[in-house]
């Protein structure tokens, strides 16, 4: 059975890779009469004719956007899932729980979730993935370690750009993403997707710290897909500069990362920094934990384990 996806947001019309995200074109069909419809009114107001075209809206960021179009989603009678990205609230999940008691339907995408305060429940959990096919052939051949965030020095307090000028100090080093010209202490760079991916082929080690307050995040996942020996901090270090409202806890890395196995991680960064070193140094080294990595990173978040599930979800 075929399942038609109609996107909303950046991918309205998935033919447009245009903007400074040098966003990939998705291979979805591009629905000209749903394009007008969703380009002429609010996203907090969407014109009725959108949800009477679905059987299921899935949608994925504050739960402001679903309380404002729940009674037009619920006239159409709509399946609606909200899908989490890592970034919930004790408060949000208070008025997720009042949603659900109304059918809202809740896919979660990290175990880690379950830990919130007033967890307002799941009905699957459902992971980010990547394609293994698309990110691999990791070779390694530049002994340089590469992060990947943007605005991070503006954002330190939620992505830890601190730690990882700590941990890398006179090592050969990279920060990639966009609008990072502000950071003076390493080479930073702007790269396409195609780009992306072959610096991640290319170098020899990935340094990660993590966006504040989410267990994992894509780059992340990326990273350790594509065998490229994965180096992060411990819970500690990413909670570092949460105040007392912060929600702590969450963080899935030292889940994921066994030690000299598959990765590594660790609370002190002169640690870190030998673990950088050491990878580094030792090409041989660096193959074994990268490729321990992947396999991890196929199990927990590949294409077709996590398809898997979303059938589960959307066929049932």
């Amino acid at each position: 059975m075929g399942i038609n996806v109609f996107s909303h947001g950046a991918y309205v019309d998935p033919r447009d890779n245009s903007g400074d995200t040098k966003r990939p074109p998705l291979d979805i069909p591009f629905y000209p009469d749903l394009f007008p419809l969703a380009k002429a009114t609010p996203k907090e107001a969407l014109d009725p004719k959108l949800f009477e075209w679905a059987d299921v809206v899935v949608y994925m960021g504050s739960v402001e956007w679903i309380e404002d179009n729940w009674a037009a989603m619920k006239a159409a009678k709509n399946r609606v899932i909200w899908r989490s990205i890592g970034q919930s609230t004790p408060r949000i999940e208070q008025r997720l729980t009042a949603l659900a008691a109304q059918g809202l339907e809740l896919v979660r995408y990290s175990p880690e979730e379950r830990k919130l305060p007033n967890f307002a429940g799941e009905t699957a959990l459902c992971r980010f993935y990547k394609d293994p096919d698309e990110f691999g052939d990791w070779r390694g051949t530049t002994a340089r370690v590469i992060s990947i965030g943007q605005m991070v020095k503006h954002r330190n307090a939620y992505c830890g750009l601190g730690w990882y000028e700590e941990s890398t100090n006179g090592l050969n080093r990279m920060m990639i993403g966009p609008h990072n010209d502000d950071i003076d202490t390493m080479p930073t760079a702007l790269l396409s997707y195609d780009e992306l991916k072959d610096a991640l082929r290319e170098n020899r080690a990935f340094f990660y710290t993590g966006t504040f307050p989410a267990p994992y995040t894509l780059g992340f996942i990326e990273a350790f897909v594509t065998g490229i020996p994965v180096v992060a901090i411990g819970p500690g270090l990413r909670n570092h500069y949460v105040g007392g409202g912060g929600v702590t806890g969450l963080y899935e890395i030292p889940s994921l990362i066994q030690n000299g196995v598959n990765g590594y991680w660790s609370e002190d960064t002169a640690t870190l920094k030998g673990y950088v070193r050491d990878l580094l140094n030792d090409p041989a080294l660096a193959q074994r934990i990268g490729q321990a990595g992947r396999t991890t990173a196929i199990k927990e978040f590949g294409k077709e384990a996590v398809a898997e599930a979303w059938r589960g979800v959307l066929l049932k």
